[in-house]
């Protein structure tokens, strides 16, 4: 588990800048594609996807690819997927 400085790429040794050290690259932004949580019906359960994707975002993804083939998210319907969408920007 990285601490905060860490995570922003400093050195962890406290009081660190938070940027990568001198040299480095700064990293590419993390894109999750994310499961697309459904019912045994297929149905997605909006309480359950929220806290899903909130969860990969506070694990440390940047951005999520939503209802896309991961999940068969890109078989729901266009509604199941908006909301999906909305959710993920929520």
């Amino acid at each position: 588990m990285l601490n905060d400085d860490q995570t922003n790429g400093g050195s962890g040794a406290g009081g660190g800048t938070g940027a990568p050290p001198a040299g480095f690259p700064v990293p590419a932004p993390l894109i999750a594609a994310v499961l697309t949580p459904t019912t045994a019906r297929g149905a997605t359960d909006p309480d359950v996807t929220s806290a899903y994707f909130r969860g990969v975002v506070a694990d440390g993804a940047d951005g999520l690819a939503v209802a896309v083939h991961t999940g068969r998210g890109d078989r729901l319907p266009l509604p199941a997927r908006a909301a999906l969408v909305g959710a993920a920007r929520a």
